[in-house]
């Protein structure tokens, strides 16, 4: 078997949020750190060559993963979806100059095209020929460096996912979905994940500007997980850049009302971090086997309040104020217990 593994470039430079399909944009720091942790994933690969898009953002991207040391070959069927007269506007302005044709594809996004460019469909078609070509054409596991759109697109033929569900492919900056080839068939075996556990902090700061999150709020999961780091001391099983990394993502959906820890939770999948979504998805209600790493970040957000430490019991005497009714009361109550077992569990460990 063969393993076959479609690369999306890192984070390219951009000044506005844009239909971008076709410029030539370079990798931004995010994407030179996304490229740099590519670069590490792939020496422990056996590959035979890396294939890429000749837009730079995948030119730079295939070279940090080199090396130096493996052929890259550019390849222009690999190139991103042509956004035709919508390269370069912002999608207020498309709404605005284009109403009836982005109405259209918003109700068919796979299948219409905007104004002198690809479809979703089209894009994926192409792609998906070249890519067969490659495989057939090359022996041992290769890497793909190429695009979200176009990308999408193929996968979603490959896994039988409807074209007008394109978007809800996984396919972040910098993630890699591995694929493998058998003698008839490709198989996705993990699709869009990061090739790492946890994010780095210039990322983690550029997901928390991108979601405009108040410095105050930044500042309590700073001080959450100054808190959940010192708790975690006794804990040798515990990944601390994983736990840090999540006290200081928590609240990243904060901005975005009731229901923000699942709300974050999606945030974080989406851009490929499965494990630290999963712990911010537990920071009010832990629910069934949570890990270490989620109950430290558990308890120490219940014993910070603002970037203060406080006591469980003058956190919870705040928040019982608050429950207006019994179902409100079996909430609080059902927190409650679970941070005092969390906390006895650690309070007997130190002992």
């Amino acid at each position: 078997m063969r393993t076959i593994y479609f690369v999306r470039h890192g984070q390219p430079e951009s000044g506005r949020a844009c239909c971008c399909g076709i410029p030539e944009s370079v990798l931004d720091p995010v994407g030179i750190c996304q490229a740099q942790r590519l670069a590490r994933y792939f020496e422990t690969k056996q590959l035979s060559v890396i294939f890429t898009s000749p837009l730079p953002r995948c030119v730079q991207t295939a070279e940090f993963i080199s090396g130096g040391q493996i052929p890259v070959k550019q390849d222009s069927a690999l190139r991103e979806m042509d956004a035709g007269l919508w390269e370069g506007l912002t999608f207020d302005e498309i709404k605005t100059r284009y109403p009836d044709a982005y109405a259209a594809r918003g109700l068919h996004m796979g299948t219409v095209a905007p104004p002198g460019g690809e479809s979703f469909q089209d894009a994926g078609v192409r792609l998906g020929l070249r890519m067969a070509r490659l495989i057939d054409e090359t022996s041992g596991d290769i890497a793909v460096v190429g695009h979200g759109g176009s990308g999408r697109a193929w996968l979603c033929a490959l896994m039988g996912v409807p074209i007008d569900s394109v978007l809800t492919v996984r396919q972040p900056w910098g993630g890699v979905t591995a694929i493998e080839a058998g003698p008839s068939a490709l198989s996705v075996q993990s699709l869009g994940l990061q090739p790492g556990v946890f994010p780095a902090d210039v990322e983690i700061a550029a997901m928390l500007d991108k979601m405009d999150t108040p410095v105050d709020v930044r500042a309590h999961g700073g001080a959450v997980a100054k808190t959940a780091l010192s708790l975690a001391e006794t804990e040798a099983e515990v990944d601390r850049g994983l736990l840090r990394a999540s006290c200081l993502l928590h609240d990243i959906a904060r901005t975005c009302g009731s229901g923000h820890p699942a709300k974050g939770a999606t945030l974080l999948n989406r851009a490929g971090w499965p494990a630290p979504a999963d712990i911010v998805a537990r920071h009010h209600d832990l629910g069934a086997s949570p890990s270490a790493e989620a109950k430290l970040l558990y308890l120490a957000d219940k014993l910070t309040f603002g970037e203060s430490a406080v006591s469980l019991d003058t956190r919870f005497a705040r928040s019982r104020q608050k429950c207006g009714d019994a179902q409100a009361l079996a909430v609080w109550k059902r927190r409650y217990d679970d941070a005092m077992k969390i906390y006895n569990e650690l309070q007997s460990k130190a002992q």
